[in-house]
């Protein structure tokens, strides 16, 4: 959570024209006030800083995907994609399918790689519905980038931006869900298919009027 807002911040201040010192501002009062905390609160510094670490094990050098828990899970979809490339196991099959594929350490058999979901995006739509139904998610996804790249070589070089700072706001809304490098919930969840799906309503109409106000 904490990396998605400081990477919105970022993103915001880069491609947004009209809101960019408001932003700026924001975030430089955001970053001072996180190093005050860190440095007074110990238990702040602990859950944020001190736990991350322990998680990940960079102190006994022994180093996970973000958590052995979750490293766990991915090997278990590993497995369960390498039996169902193309279409996957089914939505929401994780947790029935797991059990024929989960992993554990013997120094720890109570802890397995299987619960509801594999606690990433990409990895539950590749085991649940294979390549065909993440597809369109990738497409997405490259979609925004490349939008992104688009409006920053317009906006340095054509000194005119694409997009407007709404349409900015919820393509960043979009990319920050579907960054793939950080776990997330379940994608078959309903209170998480609004969070993914009610900025891309938004965005397509702001496209659409775009298109017949010209």
């Amino acid at each position: 959570s904490f990396f998605s807002l400081c990477c919105c911040s970022v993103l915001l201040i880069i491609f947004t024209k009209r809101i960019r010192k408001i932003k700026l501002l924001s975030s430089i009062f955001f970053v001072i006030s996180s190093i005050i905390i860190l440095i007074t609160v110990p238990s702040v510094k602990s859950r944020l800083i001190d736990a991350t670490i322990n998680q990940i094990g960079f102190k006994d050098s022994n180093i996970h995907i973000f958590t052995e828990i979750h490293e766990r899970h991915y090997r278990s979809a590993y497995k369960m994609f390498n039996q169902n490339i193309i279409l996957g196991v089914g939505p929401k099959m994780f947790r029935e399918t797991c059990k024929d594929f989960k992993t554990y350490t013997e120094e720890d058999l109570s802890v397995d790689g299987c619960q509801t979901h594999p606690h990433n995006t990409y990895i539950q739509l590749f085991v649940e519905t294979g390549i065909i139904g993440t597809l369109p998610i990738i497409i997405l996804f490259c979609f925004i980038l490349s939008s992104f790249s688009k409006h920053l070589y317009f906006m340095i070089f054509k000194k005119r931006p694409i997009y407007s700072d709404y349409q900015i706001c919820l393509m960043t809304a979009i990319f920050i869900t579907l960054w793939p490098l950080v776990p997330n919930g379940n994608f078959f969840n309903n209170w998480i298919n609004v969070i993914y799906f009610l900025p891309l309503g938004f965005l397509l109409h702001s496209f659409n009027k775009h298109s017949i106000n010209q």
